[in-house]
C-alpha cells in the first residue's frame, strides 16, 4: 500500500472515532438534560447505544444470519421467524443483562479501584444460577426438546 493510501485510510479513520466519540458525547449531554438519577441515564445511555448499534449493524445480520443461510439451504426459516428469534434473543438479553449492567454501575461507583473484586463474586454466583436455570427457562424459548425415543442413546 503507497503511502498516500495509507495516510488516507488513518485520516478516514481517526475523522470515523471522532465522529463516534463526538455523538456518545452529545448523547450524554442530551440525555442528562431529561434524566436525573445516575443509574436511570446510564440505563439508558446504554439502551441508546445498543439500539444505535443494533440499527447499524442489521443489513450484515440480515446478511449472515438469514441470507446466506437460504443461499447455501442452511435454513428453512422465514424472515419473520428469524426476526421472532431476534427478537427472543433480544428480550432475554435485556431481562439478564439490564440487572448485571446495573449491578456493575453500582459496584464501579461504591468500591472504586477495587470494583472487580465484588464484581466477580457476584458473577460467579449469577453465572452458578445462569447455569441451573439456562435449560429449563432459557432453552425451550428457542428450541422444541422431545425426550429422545431410544434411551440407549
Amino acid at each position: 500500500m503507497d503511502s498516500a493510501k495509507k495516510y488516507n485510510n488513518i485520516k478516514l479513520a481517526i475523522g470515523i472515532g471522532e465522529g463516534i466519540f463526538s455523538f456518545i458525547l452529545i448523547l450524554e449531554n442530551f440525555l442528562a438534560s431529561f434524566i436525573e438519577n445516575q443509574y436511570l441515564l446510564f440505563l439508558a445511555f446504554v439502551l441508546v447505544i445498543g439500539f444505535t448499534g443494533s440499527v447499524l449493524s442489521f443489513p450484515i445480520s440480515y446478511y449472515t444470519g438469514f441470507y446466506l443461510e437460504h443461499k447455501y439451504n442452511l435454513s428453512n426459516q422465514t424472515f419473520w421467524k428469524w426476526i421472532l428469534e431476534g427478537l427472543k434473543g433480544l428480550l432475554v438479553s435485556l431481562v439478564i443483562g439490564i440487572p448485571i449492567l446495573l449491578t456493575f454501575y453500582y459496584v464501579l461507583n461504591t468500591f472504586y479501584s477495587l470494583w472487580w473484586l465484588p464484581f466477580a463474586i457476584i458473577m460467579f454466583f449469577i453465572s452458578v444460577v445462569l447455569s441451573q436455570i439456562f435449560p429449563v427457562l432459557i432453552f425451550p424459548i428457542f428450541y422444541k426438546i422431545t425426550p429422545l425415543e431410544d434411551e440407549n442413546l
